[in-house]
């Protein structure tokens, strides 16, 4: 059996208890040990420093990952996966023997005050109901507890480590923006209503007449100070079909670029607020009305300050998170074991 299938065959509870409690993966042996090629989920996928990193491991902990189903043809990008949640196990086993060496503590309370947030925030404060998922999880609360208290840890150190030392100064935005003027340039937005009706037909005096009454509708309404949604007229009993309808547009704001040719054309030049206009595509009339115009612009460096620190901040992260990482597995003996588990080329 591949690789492959045993990665839809693993506990769909476990994978729902990782993303739920947002905790490490249940221990490889409360999974079923399947032979793919040659492979058992109990062989070796890492060693941290003496600790153990099971295929098992790293599959479950790979099953709960977003990325696992929209990869679950493509073999090459499972092998990635694989990788990348192995490492990412064996940062997070380094990690927490790097804080019991330096003899750190954890308060108790800051454990706990974590149990409480994900009670609140994802049980809607219900312990009962948390502990239900505890047990369809077969997992004990202490169990668990010990998951979270290696969660909590991992991610304190990495806020000492890595994020204490991220510095952004003003000097260091001004030049990221001027590097890189063209990515903060914003196409021409528009936000626009749109109503529409049956095409009237030339040759039926009531359709005609019924799009008329329609469009002036539409027009003392949005003419109106301040302007207020059409009253329409009903229907004439001689053109029943011609009742309008309100056409959702894709986002409140759309790229000019986007709209179709004829949209454009019906708002070119058009000032906002504009009135509406009548515009026939196929077998549909519609009235469209250009409520706002955003002309296309560069973003100011005050603007876009907040977004290029973030950039910043961001690779300045991951520069000092590999950094940190790489000392840790200098500092202590790591193996790695290869295994072709998804019969990738």
């Amino acid at each position: 059996m591949k690789m492959l299938s045993a990665l839809h065959r693993l506990s769909a509870v476990a994978a729902a208890a990782a993303f739920l409690f947002a905790a490490a993966a249940p221990a490889a042996a409360d999974l079923p040990v399947l032979p793919v090629d040659g492979v058992l989920l109990d062989s070796y996928a890492a060693i941290a420093n003496g600790k153990v990193i099971t295929v098992g491991d790293v599959m479950t902990a790979l099953q709960a990952s977003p990325e696992a189903a929209a990869l679950s043809a493509d073999p090459a990008g499972l092998a990635d996966l694989y990788r990348r949640t192995r490492d990412d196990l064996v940062s997070a086993e380094l990690i927490l023997q790097e804080f019991r060496a330096i003899g750190a503590t954890l308060p108790e309370r800051a454990v706990e005050d974590r149990v409480n947030s994900i009670i609140h925030d994802r049980f809607r404060g219900s312990r009962a109901a948390f502990l239900e998922a505890l047990a369809a999880e077969r997992t004990t609360y202490e169990e668990w507890h010990a998951r979270m208290l290696d969660q909590l840890v991992v991610q304190l150190m990495r806020q000492r480590e890595v994020d204490a030392k991220i510095a952004v100064t003003p000097v260091d935005v001004q030049a990221e923006y001027e590097a890189h003027l063209s990515d903060y340039d914003r196409p021409e937005r528009v936000r626009l209503e749109a109503w529409s009706i049956p095409s009237p037909s030339p040759s039926s005096a009531p359709q005609v007449a019924a799009a008329r009454d329609l469009y002036r509708a539409f027009l003392r309404a949005t003419r109106a100070t301040p302007p207020v949604a059409p009253d329409w007229p009903p229907a004439p009993a001689n053109a029943p079909d011609f009742v309008p309808r309100a056409e959702e547009l894709p986002s409140d704001w759309t790229l000019a670029a986007d709209l179709a040719p004829a949209f454009r054309a019906a708002i070119d030049g058009v000032a906002a607020p504009g009135s509406p206009r009548p515009l026939r595509i196929g077998r549909r009339t519609y009235f469209i009305r250009l409520l706002d115009r955003e002309p296309a612009r560069r973003l100011t460096l005050d603007e876009a300050a907040p977004a290029v620190a973030a950039k910043l901040r961001a690779a300045q992260r991951e520069r000092l998170d590999q950094i940190w990482l790489d000392s840790l597995r200098a500092k202590y003996h790591v193996q790695l074991y290869e295994h072709n588990l998804f019969n990738a080329r």
